[in-house]
């Protein structure tokens, strides 16, 4: 590369992922060189985890393109970028971050989305800015990102009934009191099948009780052998995984910390908490708010309530279908693959993308949403920051690499 030629990283996306990537490269010093694009319809970069002196930072830095990338394609040792205003543009290093869509309940009307007292993504910074805090709140989930709402709400102030309804109705599982290292795995074969694995993991756990060890170690564990694990099963065990265990397994992997799960007893204690079994029937406009239909589990009847707020804190849908024309033109292309089970591309370790041939496709990578979760559902706000470093690093490698090869 001639030194006079500025290296190009463009991200297509300006979530909490895009935002973090763009913050720690503009602040790499051996990336000062750099020029780069982030591009994001919306008005605002980054989301909840990113804070506002951050995103100016990246601001003096970075180009924000306010569009949609249409298309994507390679030109010699480079990109050419199409965005849905017709304008086209150049790039050394393409990097796609398309976040999770939202995921609306069947039961949310067409109608109902767009008022304002359903929130479709809490995610967002500030969407939650509308909840008063004597106004009472149906949360549509239990796991992590209904806890995050919950807290949210309180650290707003809120003082008002709060509801978190899910068809389990069951919280994460918490961090162990104390420090640990994961516990070691029993060997198994290296193709295991899924009841092969369940019994090693029950091994595993009667072991570490018996060595003093908490059984969140042995989760751990296997939650670094998770990939390798995943490829190893047929396409049976891993419709049967999904289809059964997934709910059990999220649940004691993405834990929470031990002094939220105290301030979520403490609410419950107080009365202001109520957490639900049961599944959403509707949800319809009425005079004093949303007027919510809800079949408890267990009960043959539906109970109506009203409500300020609905806040839709559901698991994201594990669709693979391409939900942009972007995706729909790498995969048609052969810049990417996908699981076949799971959202998300292919990459390597380090975000490159893989393509149709089984090999690293030159100058583009994914990170977030766009990047196959580890192995299915949504990486956790800390694996999503760690994976935006691991980024970062490779991105330097990968230029100064083009820097030598054109030198």
């Amino acid at each position: 590369m001639h030194p006079a030629q500025r290296p190009h990283v463009v991200i297509i996306g300006g979530g909490l992922c895009a935002a973090s990537l763009a913050m720690q490269l503009v602040r790499r010093g051996d990336l000062s060189v750099m020029a780069l694009t982030l591009v994001e319809s919306a008005a605002r970069l980054g989301g909840c985890g990113i804070e506002e002196a951050q995103l100016s930072e990246v601001a003096v830095r970075a180009r924000h393109l306010r569009a949609t990338a249409i298309d994507a394609a390679r030109r010699r040792d480079g990109w050419e970028l199409m965005l849905d205003d017709q304008d086209r543009f150049t790039a050394d290093i393409v990097v796609l971050e398309t976040g999770t869509p939202p995921v609306h309940p069947p039961a949310i009307p067409v109608g109902a989305r767009g008022n304002r007292r359903y929130v479709a993504d809490p995610r967002p910074a500030r969407a939650l800015a509308g909840v008063g805090e004597a106004d009472t709140v149906l949360v549509l989930g239990t796991g992590p990102l209904a806890l995050d709402v919950l807290l949210t709400l309180q650290r707003q102030g809120h003082r008002a009934r709060v509801v978190l309804l899910s068809a389990d109705g069951l919280l994460p599982l918490g961090e162990a009191e104390a420090g640990f290292a994961p516990a070691p795995l029993p060997a198994a074969p290296a193709r295991a099948d899924l009841l092969t694995w369940l019994r090693v993991v029950r091994t595993a756990a009667h072991a570490a009780q018996a060595r003093g060890q908490p059984w969140q170690a042995v989760i751990d564990a296997v939650s670094r052998a998770l990939p390798e694990v995943w490829m190893g099963l047929d396409e049976r065990d891993r419709e049967q995984f999904l289809r059964h265990l997934r709910p059990l397994w999220e649940r004691h992997e993405r834990r929470a910390r031990t002094a939220d799960l105290r301030q979520v007893e403490s609410l419950r204690a107080l009365g202001s908490l109520d957490v639900q079994a049961g599944s959403l029937v509707d949800v319809r406009e009425s005079a004093e708010g949303l007027a919510v239909t809800v079949r408890r589990r267990g009960r043959t009847f539906n109970q109506t309530s009203t409500f300020d707020h609905v806040v839709n804190a559901a698991e994201p849908d594990l669709t693979i279908a391409p939900h942009s024309g972007l995706h729909r033109s790498l995969l048609s292309r052969g810049y990417v693959r996908q699981d076949g089970h799971v959202p998300g591309f292919l990459t390597d370790s380090a975000g490159a993308a893989i393509g149709r041939d089984g090999l690293p496709t030159p100058g583009l990578f994914a990170i977030g949403g766009a990047r196959r979760p580890p192995p299915w559902g949504q990486a956790t706000v800390w694996e999503l920051r760690a994976q935006a470093e691991a980024l970062t690093a490779a991105l330097a490698e990968h230029l100064r690499s083009r820097e030598r090869l054109t030198a």
